[in-house]
C-alpha cells in the first residue's frame, strides 16, 4: 500500500498504526511523481492519499479535464482512498470517480481509519454514511434522466455514448468507428446536448451508470 501527500508526523502514525496489525506493507508514495504518472500503479493494493494534496486534479477531472499522469478509472490503476477531507466538504464528486474506493474526514480516529483500510483491502468500499444516502439520491435522479435521454439518441451518437464510458478518447473512437474527428465532435455535441451535460466526464458518468443499470436489470 502507498500513502502520499501526509505529512511527516501523520505518515509516520499512518505506519505505525497499520504496522501494529500486520494488515499491510506500506511505502512512500510521491503525490508529484504520481500525478505524473510516474509510478507503476499496479505495485499497490490501495494508494492512500491527502485529499488537498490531490485537489487540483480533481477539480479537473470535474471539469472534464483528464489528468495527464494518473489512470483515475482505468485498467491497472490502483484503488485510491482521500484521506484528511474537509468535515463539510462535498464528498459526492470524490465519489463519482471510479477508482475512489473510500474517504476519511478530518479528525478521523485510529480505529475507523484501520476498520476502513482493512475493508478497503477486502475490496469494498469505505464512505460516510451521510455521503452514501446524498451519493444514491443523486445518482439515482440521473440514472432516470439519463436512461429516458439515452432512447433519444441515434444509432451511431450511442456507439460513441457506450465508448466514452470505454474510456476511449476522440481519436480512438475516429478509428474504431472509422469516421473524421470532426463527425466524433458533432456526435459528442448532439449528445451532450440530448443527455443535458456540459462535459465529457459527464457524459461518461451517465454512460457507465446506464451500462451498470442494463447489468443488474438484465437488460
Amino acid at each position: 500500500m502507498g500513502i502520499g501527500g501526509t505529512d511527516e508526523l501523520g505518515h509516520s502514525l499512518l505506519q505505525e498504526l497499520l504496522a501494529e496489525d500486520r494488515l499491510c506493507t506500506c511505502r512512500t508514495v510521491d503525490v508529484a511523481a504520481w500525478l505524473a504518472g510516474r509510478i507503476r500503479e499496479r505495485d499497490y493494493d490501495l494508494l492512500l492519499l491527502d485529499a488537498a494534496k490531490v485537489d487540483e486534479a480533481l477539480q479537473d477531472l470535474g471539469r472534464g479535464v483528464a489528468p495527464a499522469g494518473p489512470g483515475w478509472g482505468q485498467e491497472g490503476a490502483a484503488p485510491i482512498a482521500l484521506l484528511n477531507v474537509g468535515t463539510d466538504a462535498d464528498v459526492v464528486p470524490y465519489m463519482r470517480l471510479l477508482k475512489v474506493v473510500g474517504i476519511f474526514r478530518e479528525r478521523t480516529g485510529p480505529q475507523l481509519l484501520r476498520r476502513g483500510i482493512e475493508a478497503m483491502l477486502r475490496g469494498e468500499y469505505w464512505f460516510p454514511r451521510d455521503a452514501l444516502h446524498r451519493y444514491l439520491a443523486i445518482t439515482r435522479q440521473e440514472l432516470v434522466a439519463g436512461t429516458s435521454a439515452f432512447h433519444q439518441l441515434t444509432g451511431r451518437e450511442r456507439t460513441v455514448f457506450t465508448a466514452l464510458a470505454n474510456g476511449w478518447s476522440n481519436e480512438e473512437i475516429a478509428a474504431r468507428l472509422s469516421v473524421s474527428l470532426h463527425t466524433v465532435k458533432t456526435h459528442l455535441y448532439n449528445l451532450y446536448r440530448k443527455l443535458g451535460v456540459s462535459s465529457r466526464a459527464e457524459a461518461a458518468i451517465l454512460a457507465n451508470q446506464y451500462r451498470i443499470s442494463r447489468r443488474c436489470t438484465g437488460a
